[in-house]
């Protein structure tokens, strides 16, 4: 049977794991400590850590499936670091100057959240939710859009082009079909018949076909160009939330035979991931497993808005914004979660990052109020994360699109 440790950090769904189990319990147990020694440091935190070393690992699972175990030490891939890889190896900042707005102008413009996709000229699109009407992102249900900005390199910036779609839409995650015939647009939300207000922020309370709030319906919107006009489908997975809370915050995997996984917040509450599947990427859908991160509340975790993908080598990764069931803003902000398959998910006790950002010649990180919504720009030959986006706030400022730079490769 699996050790209490093991089972606390593997998923409701599936069988589990089977090899070296004493060792990825004694792993897990290690990275438990070194997580609390992330949230506080202490003289015991440092000694946990040499520890872990000792530890060792056993297999690439031991590695966060982020790297390779190697005569029991992890040897991290480039955009990941720390004993079990657990962690995102973030470059810091050249200068305090540049956390700042990856979408110029900001304005007074609140924004949240953003997705970056190449096209085949080589340029690079950001989509990003923005709230109408300068208004607080507190709006965001009512008075939310899609805004489309161009630049030419994935850390930006970007110039900010115009809204590619209006209310009611929020945020969005842009992807490809297979064949390369169209660009999709996940969002929460629908279309509104009713023109939006022009001016003051009341957040009103609209519904979507379906009968679900617009924050929990997806729809996606299709076009052959990144220029749009953009196409809606509204309610794509109304057949497996229909009677329950709906769906929020869709991370779509594209597959090449034009088959398509969802991770999504939903259906039943506000904190569970679970996992959809459809032969297209219009449906229809069915469930593959629900609430996959279940058992991770044992260890004080809930997660929500999941960013996922697929490596090289086949294994399955995803980012989370990360809390505990009484702090949704907790210093450790950022989850990892990874598996070998769709619905056997572990996860990774280690923070995948926090609310400071680190500055070149500095040893005082920059705070963040606010850090969420994670995304990925995968790049390179192996297709791997080269860039982090992020939504934050820092104390007093408006919120924006932030981009961090990872590992040691360069982002063309």
């Amino acid at each position: 049977a699996m050790g209490p440790a093991r089972a606390a950090v593997h998923s409701a769904v599936g069988c589990g794991h089977k090899q070296s189990l004493s060792l990825h319990s004694r792993q897990v147990k290690i990275d438990q400590l070194t997580h609390n020694m992330f949230v506080s440091s202490s003289t015991a935190g440092w000694m946990v850590a040499m520890v872990a070393m000792v530890a060792g690992c056993a297999t690439d699972l031991d590695c966060s499936l982020a790297g390779k175990c190697v005569d029991s030490i992890c040897e991290c891939e480039d955009w990941t670091k720390g004993d079990t890889c657990a962690t995102l190896n973030l470059q810091p900042l050249a200068s305090p100057s540049d956390l700042t707005s990856l979408v110029q102008p900001q304005g007074n413009s609140t924004r949240w959240g953003g997705s970056v996709v190449q096209d085949d000229e080589g340029k690079f699109h950001l989509f990003a939710a923005e709230m109408m009407n300068d208004c607080s992102l507190g709006v965001w249900g009512s008075l939310s859009t899609v805004i489309h900005s161009v630049g030419t390199s994935a850390m930006g910036p970007f110039d900010r082009v115009g809204v590619a779609v209006p209310h009611e839409a929020h945020n969005p995650v842009v992807s490809r079909t297979a064949d390369k015939s169209l660009w999709l647009i996940w969002t929460c939300g629908c279309p509104q018949a009713r023109p939006p207000p022009h001016s003051g922020c009341k957040k009103e309370t609209l519904t979507c076909p379906g009968g679900a709030e617009p924050a929990w319906t997806t729809t996606v919107y299709a076009s052959p160009s990144l220029n749009g006009p953009w196409t809606p489908h509204v309610n794509v997975l109304g057949d497996i939330t229909k009677g329950r809370l709906g769906s929020q915050n869709v991370s779509p995997l594209m597959r090449p035979d034009g088959s398509v996984a969802l991770m999504f917040k939903g259906p039943d509450n506000n904190t569970e991931a679970s996992i959809a599947v459809a032969p297209r990427w219009d449906g229809p859908y069915t469930l593959a497993a629900v609430n996959i991160f279940a058992k991770f509340v044992d260890d004080n975790i809930t997660n929500e808005d999941c960013w996922f993908w697929q490596s090289a080598d086949g294994n399955y990764h995803a980012l989370s914004h990360r809390m505990t069931p009484a702090d949704r803003e907790s210093t450790v902000c950022g989850g990892h979660a990874f598996a070998t398959s769709l619905t056997d998910w572990s996860y990774a006790l280690t923070p995948a990052y926090n609310r400071t950002v680190d500055v070149v010649g500095s040893t005082t990180p920059l705070p963040l109020q606010r850090r969420e919504r994670p995304q990925l720009f995968l790049g390179g030959p192996n297709h791997s994360p080269q860039v982090l986006y992020t939504a934050v706030q820092a104390a007093g400022g408006l919120p924006f699109t932030f981009a961090q730079h990872l590992g040691k490769s360069t982002v063309q």
